[in-house]
């Protein structure tokens, strides 16, 4: 028993010797030291409350001790009954909307960041226009020409004893199918 407990205060002392401290704050706040990070989720004030750093984004996890709050308009969720477990910023409302930009966001802390990062380009302000997704354009948004090409994987079966070349090797060569789809992302 003696020689456990030894080991368990070899242990605790090693990890005391070898644990990073903490950093310290300074006595006093010199703002001009502070980083200027581009915080898509909002900013919170970092462990001494000088300097402003980038508050957690959707999906990030948090809830630990040296975790940052989650941004603007998230929380941090946890898993139904672990609340000892890390959990989740989400976003606290859930709808969807429908964003200047004429794109529907899932909910209003995505519409968010695609605004601030549209302000970092210099593009058109993005706010929103109503509560759910945006109306189907009723324009085509194609301005050019499109070419399409598709590739057929095929295994020929002959009918009869003549030999004759894939499809591709010759013009006069011609395979009908009629259960051809088509699937065009844009």
């Amino acid at each position: 028993m003696q020689v456990i407990l030894f080991a368990a205060t070899v242990l605790f002392m090693h990890d005391l010797a070898v644990a990073e401290p903490k950093t310290t704050c300074p006595s006093k706040c010199d703002v001009s030291k502070c980083p200027s990070p581009s915080c898509p989720s909002g900013y919170v004030p970092d462990h001494c409350s000088c300097c402003l750093v980038c508050s957690l984004g959707e999906g990030a996890p948090c809830g630990r001790q040296d975790d940052a709050p989650c941004g603007d308009g998230l929380e941090c969720r946890f898993p139904a009954g672990k609340r000892l477990s890390k959990g989740v910023c989400q976003c606290k409302k859930t709808n969807r909307m429908c964003g200047s930009d004429g794109k529907t966001y899932g909910n209003v802390c995505k519409m968010r960041v695609a605004a601030l990062k549209a302000q970092q380009r210099g593009l058109p302000e993005i706010t929103q226009t109503h509560k759910g997704p945006c109306a189907p354009s009723s324009q085509s948004l194609i301005t050019s020409t499109i070419c399409m090409s598709c590739t057929c994987i095929c295994m020929l079966i002959p009918v009869n004893t003549n030999n004759y070349l894939n499809p591709g090797e010759s013009a006069k060569i011609c395979i009908q199918d009629r259960n051809i789809s088509v699937t065009l992302d844009v």
